[in-house]
C-alpha cells in the first residue's frame, strides 16, 4: 500500500506542478484498484501507470452499469423476480469478467496450496485456514482413541468449516466489489469538500502534520486523526457511495406494528435518511 500511495502522491504532484485540470475520480479509482488487487491477490495492477491493461479492463467491468442487462432492469423494476431471472442464467456481473477472475483466483490458489509461493494477502489467509483445518483433522483422528466426549467432537465439526474453490472466488469478488467503488467515491467527494471548504481543509492538514509529522504512516497513527475521521464520516453522510440498498426478509418478522412477510424485498433509502434532520 505504501508503494501504491507513493505513486499516487507523485501523480498528484505532477498535476499540481503543471497546474493542469484532471479528473480526480479516475485517479482515485486507479489508486483504489491497485490497493484492492494488491491486498486481495498480491498482484501489481499498476493502473496508476497504465500497466497490466487486460486485468484492469476486466476488473473495471464489475463497476460499469449496463442498462441493457436484463438482470439489472428486472432488479430495478421488479425486484421480486430477481431470484427467478438469476436461476435462468442471467447475472448482474459480466460473464467474461467473472470467468477471467475465476481462472485467475484458481491459478493463484493452485500455486499456494502446494507451497509453490506464499504471499501476504487475502487469498493466503483462506489457504492457510484450509491447511490448519487439515492439520486439526489429523489431530482429531489421533484423539479418537483417547475417549474424547461426543460434545467436543461436535463442537470441532462446527468449527472445521473451510471454503470451497467457488466460495473462495465468491469471497474474492465480494472483497473487491465492496472495497473498490465505495472507497474511490468517498475519496473523490472528500477532495471535493476539501476544495470547497478551505478552512476545514486547513484543520485537517494541521492535524496530520501534528500527529504524523515525518514518521512512517501506520494504522495506529491514522487512528489518532480524530478530526479527519469526523470529516470523512460527514462526507459519507452527505454523499453516501450507495444511495439505497435492498435486503430480502429470510423469515416473517414483526417490526413494531408492521408485519414483514418472508421473501419481501426491503428497500433502505440511504440518501434521504442521511439528509433528514429528524435522524
Amino acid at each position: 500500500m505504501n508503494e501504491v500511495s507513493d505513486i499516487y502522491n507523485k501523480r498528484l504532484l505532477e498535476y499540481a506542478d503543471k497546474q493542469e485540470i484532471f479528473n480526480i475520480n479516475i485517479l482515485n479509482g486507479q489508486y483504489t484498484l491497485d490497493n484492492v488487487a494488491s491486498c486481495l491477490f498480491d498482484i501489481d495492477t499498476n493502473s496508476l501507470q497504465n500497466e497490466n491493461v487486460t486485468l484492469i479492463k476486466h476488473l473495471r467491468k464489475f463497476f460499469e452499469i449496463d442498462l441493457t442487462n436484463i438482470y439489472i432492469c428486472i432488479t430495478m423494476i421488479l425486484p421480486p423476480l430477481t431470484s427467478y431471472v438469476g436461476k435462468k442464467g442471467y447475472s448482474l456481473l459480466p460473464r467474461d469478467a467473472i470467468n477471467y477472475i475465476t481462472n485467475l483466483v484458481n491459478q493463484i490458489v493452485n500455486r499456494r496450496r502446494p507451497h509453490l509461493e506464499r504471499r501476504n494477502d487475502f487469498i493466503q489467509i483462506m489457504v492457510d485456514h484450509e491447511l490448519e483445518v487439515k492439520t486439526d483433522q489429523k489431530l482429531m483422528k489421533a484423539k479418537e482413541t483417547t475417549g474424547e466426549t461426543e460434545s467436543q467432537q461436535q463442537q470441532w465439526e462446527t468449527l472445521k468449516k473451510t471454503l470451497t474453490d467457488k466460495e473462495i472466488v465468491g469471497q474474492a469478488l465480494i472483497f473487491m466489489i465492496a472495497g473498490y467503488e465505495t472507497t474511490s467515491v468517498l475519496m473523490s467527494f472528500f477532495f471535493y469538500n476539501m476544495a470547497t471548504e478551505p478552512t476545514i481543509q486547513e484543520k485537517v492538514y494541521e492535524e496530520i502534520l501534528q500527529e504524523l509529522e515525518d514518521d512512517e504512516i501506520t494504522y495506529e497513527k491514522v487512528s489518532q486523526l480524530r478530526y479527519l475521521d469526523m470529516v470523512i464520516n460527514e462526507t459519507l453522510r452527505m454523499y453516501p457511495p450507495f444511495i439505497r440498498f435492498e435486503r430480502v426478509a429470510s423469515n416473517d418478522y414483526e417490526l413494531g406494528n408492521y408485519h414483514i412477510p418472508k421473501g419481501s424485498v426491503i428497500s433502505v433509502p440511504v440518501y434521504p435518511i442521511h439528509h433528514n434532520p429528524h435522524f
